[in-house]
């Protein structure tokens, strides 16, 4: 019996042990199964969201565009202010007059109604726009189909946490991550990852980039590079988006600036560094910020917003002026202070700077070198970037998201001194190089008094002078503004140029530059722009109203604003009435004048660009109101 005994319980504990054994396999195989699940589902998240009817419909629209129906006409029932807008939009792309653009757009409407079963005139606007991107990006990109192109366009991606880079920001604090697993992303530098206000909007702004750079990879597309960092300061940002989001109910709205913005139908700005050209903020407010090639940028997409530079293009014919001596230099200061609207000397506004244009003030004007110098200085401080004899649709993009392999996708910089068709801008040699015709007969002819005789020279002579005052087919964004006067400041602090940068770099690009003494004589021209009428010339500064009435008290004698406005011409048909303002802010400087806090570096400098469209006839130059106000907001900004 005792053994029996021994022999039960034995087999007892052999029993239990294999029920164990099959439970925790039980366990184990449930485990692997959800795990999976999660898996599969954590990939599903990964994948890229693409809305498919946008992007069949973008693809029927863009084969409508380069390959017309000429279906039967049909009523444009999208209501007028959708028309005039598209309009508008088809005549700037295309290069055609707005008749052609208005035909342009009912052909297009109505072979989409009989080619399209899904019409809507609440995306119609969306998908053209699209359209008309990826005639672009197809140019640009031959090997890809037109199905990725469209589906890069629209792609969202379900989850923040799998990106493609490993992306870093800075600030007072130290470093932090905006895109990435903090596993994989480890850094010795970082002291802590927790989110402020200012961290937070800085991480949303940067997703819609990130999201393309995900999809480009899917794509095959550029992987770009590990790691990146921001060179954006996340207070300036964060200042920058709430701007953009102003409206009556918003309290972190600055009501000042808002009274500015309420008289624009779209206003973007961007700020750098001055010493560097880094890339510290951008803002954007209105439609023009929800377009599909702009809402896809995030936080870049004020950098995107093109107009006609208007008076601030002077600043590039300023610097060939002095590299040809062929103007005075006190003369050219007291020009750019008042844009020669007062000289006491000429009536009409721009003659002074026409004639110098074309070099009709004694040299010989088949000889002018003056537009050739202006193309070389656009180059060499990043303007007119991939411009050439052909043309090309991306004349005049910039380089910021090169290192994220988004080359394509790069916000505009801005195009100087190009002609222009249906293909593109472009670089025409033969008429930078003239001959050109003496300025009055020039002004003669535009007013009718006078036939052409010479249709080749006068296109040379007008292609210069419509440069100099910023209209024609020249374009610039508020970032290529910024850049214009950033450059003259570190030509003239240093003798080099660093190259504009969204991100921080170990070894950052850096060109020797000759021409100090010029850009120095530049600069102290637009140091008299913030201040009122002086000896030996009427009339003050085309800043100088703006900038008493942003800081309580006048600039004078050591104004730490340097400064450019631009204006268009109310005959432009798309742009009349839009305002430009450039300026370079010697922070600590600026501080000290008005009595504030000093709490700036003492060499810290930024630049600034403002373009500004109005929706109220009559605003006033918003531009430079707009710009003083937001200065005096981004020097309390702490880390500066």
């Amino acid at each position: 019996m005792p053994v029996n005994k021994l022999k039960t319980s034995s087999n007892r504990i052999r029993s239990r042990f294999f029920i164990g054994l099959f439970a925790v396999g039980i366990i184990i195989f449930i485990s692997i199964l959800i795990h999976l699940s999660f898996t599969l589902s954590q990939k599903e998240l990964d994948k890229p969201f693409i809305p498919t009817n946008l992007v069949n419909q973008t693809q029927i629209v863009y084969a409508l565009i380069t390959t017309p129906q000429n279906s039967a006409t049909l009523n444009f029932t999208c209501g007028e202010r959708n028309r005039v807008t598209l309009r508008e939009k088809i005549a700037s792309i295309e290069k055609i007059d707005f008749d052609q653009a208005d035909a342009r757009l009912i052909q297009i409407w109505s072979d989409y109604n009989a080619k399209s079963s899904n019409v809507s005139c609440k995306n119609f606007p969306e998908i053209l726009d699209a359209a008309y991107i990826l005639t672009q990006l197809s140019v640009a990109n031959p090997k890809l189909s037109k199905e990725t192109l469209a589906n890069q366009l629209f792609s969202q991606s379900l989850n923040w946490n799998t990106q493609v880079l490993c992306v870093f920001g800075k600030d007072a604090n130290g470093k932090f991550i905006v895109s990435g697993r903090p596993g994989n992303c480890g850094s010795a530098d970082i002291k802590s990852n927790a989110l402020t206000p200012a961290r937070a909007n800085l991480k949303d702004g940067f997703a819609p980039l990130l999201q393309l750079a995900q999809f480009r990879k899917q794509s095959g597309g550029s992987d770009g590079i590990k790691s990146l960092t921001l060179s954006l300061n996340p207070e300036l940002q964060l200042l920058a988006s709430n701007i953009g989001k102003c409206n009556d109910k918003n309290p972190s709205c600055n009501a000042d600036l808002f009274n500015q913005l309420k008289l624009t139908s779209d206003l973007a700005f961007t700020i750098l560094n001055a010493n560097t050209g880094a890339l510290l903020a951008v803002g954007c407010y209105g439609k023009s910020c929800g377009l599909t090639a702009n809402y896809q940028l995030g936080l870049l997409a004020g950098a995107n917003i093109e107009g006609p530079p208007a008076s601030t293009e002077k600043l590039l014919f300023s610097y060939a002026f002095l590299k040809n001596r062929s103007v005075s230099p006190t003369e050219l200061q007291f020009q750019i202070k008042t844009s020669g609207e007062v000289d006491g000397k000429v009536t009409k506004r721009n003659e002074w700077w026409e004639k110098n244009a074309i070099c009709n003030n004694g040299t010989a004007l088949a000889n002018c070198s003056v537009p050739t110098y202006v193309t070389e200085f656009a180059k060499e401080i990043g303007l007119n970037n991939g411009c050439s004899e052909t043309p090309d649709r991306r004349c005049g993009t910039s380089r910021l998201l090169e290192p994220m392999g988004l080359e394509t996708f790069s916000p505009t910089n801005g195009r100087i001194l190009v002609s222009a068709n249906k293909d593109g801008p472009y670089l025409d040699g033969r008429l930078i190089k003239g001959p050109f015709i003496p300025w009055t007969q020039y002004d003669e002819i535009r007013e009718g008094k006078k036939r052409a005789t010479n249709f080749k020279v006068l296109e040379n002579t007008s292609l210069a002078i419509q440069s100099v005052i910023g209209a024609a087919n020249n374009r610039i964004t508020s970032y290529g503004l910024a850049t214009l006067v950033s450059s003259l400041y570190q030509i003239a602090s240093f003798s080099t140029l660093t190259q504009p940068s969204l991100f921080e770099s170990q070894n950052p690009i850096i060109k020797k530059m000759n021409g100090q003494a010029n850009a120095q004589i530049i600069l102290r021209g637009m140091q008299k722009v913030p201040r009122p009428t002086e000896k030996n010339w009427a009339g003050d500064g085309t800043a100088s109203k703006v900038f008493t009435l942003a800081f309580g008290k006048p600039c004078l004698e050591d104004c730490p604003i340097y400064a450019k406005t631009g204006t268009v011409s109310k005959q432009d048909k798309t742009y009349g009435g839009n305002t430009l303002f450039g300026a370079i802010v010697q922070v600590n400087q600026l501080q000290g004048y008005i009595g504030a806090p000093v709490t700036a570096s003492a060499n810290s400098a930024l630049a600034i660009g403002v373009l500004a469209n109005p929706n109220v006839p009559g605003s006033g130059h918003i531009a430079s109101k707009f710009g003083m106000l937001l200065i005096r907001e981004v020097i309390k900004t702490n880390g500066l």
